[in-house]
């Protein structure tokens, strides 16, 4: 299997695809129980609204 980068790694314990309301929520709620997580957001979308 051929074990390609595209980008930087990401290390974390969780990483939640979409920075919108259900995704920054879902963050929020997962820190408020355990605030040692490491979390990335990833935001596919060049654009915000």
């Amino acid at each position: 299997m051929n074990d390609q980068h595209w980008g930087p790694s990401i290390s974390a314990d969780i990483v939640v695809i979409g920075g919108g309301t259900a995704g920054i929520g879902l963050v929020a709620s997962l820190l408020k129980r355990s605030p040692h997580l490491n979390i990335t957001v990833i935001e596919p979308d060049s654009r915000h609204y």
